[in-house]
């Protein structure tokens, strides 16, 4: 199989698809303009779609990467989907209960029978809320080591569907495996980082143990891909809880850290297989500084005050010759509440700041609302068409 970051080098054509342009941009290559993306995570493509959450994600359920590959389509954006292992799915044992079912608001509860225990979780389907947990599965420390079950070794996947979606979307996205960070797996497992960060405190031996036995899956699990040949682009770290508006450096270190060095280890031996990217929001300039120094290659979303503290200009200065950086059009002030001509100035101005010498995509800072014009979602990809080019 011909290598992403090789493939992007051979095209020589003019015009890129979204994936050759992506991917020549995070392996540090010109690409004939800076690629553009409005955050389309799921509301957008929901709202689009003319159904409701409890439709497609319960009762004639949908794969999320085909809402979010039509709504690329629709817009014109480079599409940058990613896919999740199935935690949890196909349990023997397992069964989901329906508390409340109205044509706007599903309550579900799922009950799941692992090796070790029971965990049970409760979780709100509504629209357009989207879906929320209303009780988490993992309730005590006893309950954590029991959601080790939930885990599977790589030989049991069924990778028939990631292999069908990423045949399906060819060239108008860059796909590949989405591997949460342990801070952020324990906050949704736990109930959110409140509860996790409690947890610390209250029992961290469990939480440890947790970590410790989550990064040894992520990594086994990324090796298994690798080992399967199966195509990757750009695999994504989800690591919003990383933010220092949830937490703290302290917690990163010990928690994120090891993992993130763990899974680069890997990027460093198959250097043409792997390529990681993390997701941080919100205040995300120090953990983008660990993750430097520890050296990653890609990082979003880059937010600007006041939802961020990252200055863009001296982002660029500092990392832009070595690390891929994706971001920084204010999601809420300029996305969903400006105008197309305030949304089409900002991402002009941010296209001169981050253009220049490459490594740059230029995005929403986290993701567009359900409520986000249409209108402005236009006018920044045609700003990024017109002074994006190279």
């Amino acid at each position: 199989m011909t290598t992403p970051c090789r493939a992007t080098i051979e095209r020589t054509k003019p015009l890129l698809t979204s994936k050759e342009r992506i991917l020549r941009v995070m392996c540090g290559i010109l690409p004939d303009r800076v690629p553009v993306s409005a955050g389309l995570s799921e509301m957008v493509p929901v709202r689009l779609s003319g159904r409701t959450y409890p439709e497609l994600f319960f009762h004639d359920p949908v794969a999320t990467w085909r809402l979010r590959i039509a709504a690329e389509r629709h817009y014109g954006t480079d599409g940058y989907l990613h896919f999740n292992p199935p935690v949890g799915e196909g349990i023997i044992g397992s069964a989901v209960e329906v508390l409340e079912d109205t044509k706007e608001k599903l309550v579900l509860r799922e009950t799941r029978r692992l090796p070790g225990g029971v965990l049970t979780e409760v979780r709100q389907i509504a629209h357009p809320d989207g879906i929320n947990l209303l009780e988490p599965p993992v309730k005590s420390p006893e309950d954590l080591r029991t959601a080790e079950g939930l885990f599977r070794t790589p030989a049991e996947y069924d990778y028939a569907p990631y292999l069908q979606a990423y045949e399906e979307i060819g060239g108008d996205a860059a796909l590949a495996p989405h591997l949460t960070g342990p801070i952020d797996m324990l906050a949704a497992l736990m109930g959110g980082p409140e509860k996790m960060i409690n947890g610390h405190f209250d029992f961290p031996e469990a939480l440890e143990r947790f970590a410790c036995f989550y990064t040894d899956w992520a990594a086994e699990f990324l090796s298994g891909c690798v080992a399967r040949n199966l195509p990757m682009d750009v695999i994504q770290i989800g690591a919003a809880n990383c933010s220092y508006s949830v937490t703290s450096p302290d917690f990163v270190r010990h928690y994120h850290m090891p993992f993130l060095e763990r899974l680069l280890a890997i990027e460093r031996e198959y250097p043409d297989r792997v390529l990681l990217q993390q997701h941080t929001c919100g205040r995300s300039r120090g953990a983008l500084e660990l993750a430097a120094a520890a050296g990653l290659r890609a990082f979003e979303p880059l937010e600007r005050p006041p939802l961020g503290d990252v200055d863009l200009a001296e982002v660029k200065r500092t990392y832009g010759d070595r690390i891929s950086l994706k971001g920084n059009i204010n999601s809420i002030a300029t996305m969903l509440h400006g105008t197309p001509e305030q949304v089409a100035a900002e991402a002009r101005a941010t296209l001169e700041i981050g253009k220049p010498g490459g490594r740059f995509f230029l995005a929403v800072g986290d993701q567009s609302p359900w409520h986000t014009p249409d209108e402005n979602i236009a006018a920044l990809v045609e700003t990024a068409r017109r002074y994006g080019g190279y």
